[in-house]
């Protein structure tokens, strides 16, 4: 009962779509900036979606991990939860899974958009790119954000 209710403040509460739209929208938004500028050096081309997406990936997981335990640490129910509950343990740990799983999949959304986005503006701009090399990233920055966000959470 507990993972499914922590999964669900994860799936209907606004704060972590509205952390996953911003960073999909600063993406596209340079992403579009680029097309428009059509800049001279190709590695801009190739470069700028992959990093406005590990920025945004880096700062969402911060606020995600500590969004998780803060919500209810500020409104103190979580101080309440912990004093009463004789399940601590597994209260903390599924806190803590619901971090990790929120977080890799918002990892892995924005970077996958993230060279998506750079495929499809290196193929518009006529500039050699491999596939393969933007989709490199997405795997450790979802690892590098979920141990951002352990941290926020633990903090």
């Amino acid at each position: 009962m507990t993972f499914a209710a922590e999964l669900m403040k994860v799936r209907h509460l606004p704060t972590p779509r509205m952390i996953l739209a911003i960073s999909l929208g600063l993406t596209l938004l340079v992403a579009l900036l680029v097309l428009a500028l059509q800049p001279s050096e190709d590695d801009v081309y190739r470069d700028a979606p992959a990093l406005v997406a590990s920025m945004a990936t880096f700062i969402g997981s911060i606020l995600l991990g500590a969004w998780v335990f803060g919500m209810e640490f500020g409104q103190g129910t979580l101080r309440r939860t912990l004093a009463i509950e004789p399940r601590r343990a597994t209260l903390l740990a599924v806190k803590t899974v619901v971090v990790v799983i929120a977080t890799a999949a918002f990892a892995a959304i924005t970077m996958a958009f993230a060279a998506a986005l750079t495929v499809l503006i290196t193929s518009a701009a006529s500039v050699d790119f491999d596939a393969a090399v933007g989709f490199d990233l997405v795997p450790s920055m979802t690892i590098q954000g979920v141990l951002v966000a352990l941290m926020a959470a633990g903090f």
